[in-house]
């Protein structure tokens, strides 16, 4: 066999059958009986920067014979040829939707600031490569964000296959993490925290990972004045603006001079613009 690069090697054949002739196997078998099988090895074992290759392993198979008249003859097959390829091996991790909450938004969460109720999300990470990831983390490392706890958020490992603590990731294999947010008692402004989940290729030592960004918000009733209205018999309404005199002496429409004769009825309106 011509050896295509320095990759590939000879080594010693030591599976079950007998061994070839070979360069790193030179006491191996000089006579091949007919119908009988033997072997060779070829490691290949290409460093961290060969990367994807592929090309032929090339046979030319030679040896000496008796033929029936009792000549000594030369056999030499034309050469053999067999394809090979190699992949480069390759972590890539891949975060799957979440189930949706209450407000239909995987990545938000919204509860009522009663420091009981809470809402949790299950995040979960494949790794689509074809190299197991090793050194599993779960991180709140991005920079100009937030703290889990700043925002009464806690990463749980109560799932069937957590990622927390997790050796290896094989190729194809997902583990999960359970985000909660609560209980708060006073309004959380809406805040987001950015997160990081990352694995490192176990033959290249390199780092991959996915980044996504979590919102916080605990609801709220805000109740803010719209409008003003009045009337002078109770039934027919009409809407002031902040400088409209009321009929008083003062032209703020919370302050204003009634006569017994002319009454003067006041509607306030609210809104509701909370969560």
């Amino acid at each position: 066999m011509s050896l295509q690069n320095n990759y590939f090697s000879y080594v010693a054949y030591t599976g079950a059958g007998d061994a070839c002739n070979n360069a790193a196997n030179p006491s191996g078998m000089n006579t091949l009986a007919v119908g009988s099988s033997c072997s060779v090895t070829v490691n290949y074992n290409p460093l961290l920067g060969a990367n994807a290759q592929s090309g032929n392993l090339i046979f030319t198979p030679m040896a000496s014979y008796i033929d029936a008249n009792n000549i000594s003859k030369t056999y030499a097959q034309a050469t053999l040829s067999v394809g090979y390829s190699s992949t480069t091996p390759v972590v890539t991790i891949v975060m799957n939707t979440p189930i949706s909450n209450s407000q239909n938004n995987p990545f938000a969460f919204n509860i009522l600031p009663n420091g009981s109720e809470f809402e949790s999300q299950v995040f979960t990470f494949t790794n689509t490569g074809n190299i197991p990831a090793s050194e599993i983390s779960f991180n709140n490392v991005l920079s100009g964000y937030p703290s889990l706890s700043s925002l009464n958020i806690t990463a749980s490992s109560n799932v069937a296959n957590p990622c927390v603590n997790q050796a290896t990731l094989n190729p194809g294999v997902s583990c999960s993490i359970v985000l909660t947010f609560g209980p708060v008692s006073a309004e959380q402004e809406l805040e987001s925290v950015g997160l990081q989940f990352s694995a490192t290729n176990t033959v290249t030592s390199t780092t991959s990972g996915v980044n996504y960004y979590i919102s916080a918000q605990a609801s709220d009733t805000k109740l803010n004045l719209t409008a003003i209205a009045y009337s002078t018999d109770g039934n027919t309404w009409t809407t002031t603006e902040s400088t409209t005199d009321l009929g008083g002496g003062s032209a703020n429409p919370l302050s204003f001079t009634n006569y017994q004769a002319y009454p003067v009825y006041l509607k306030y309106s609210y809104l509701n613009n909370g969560t």
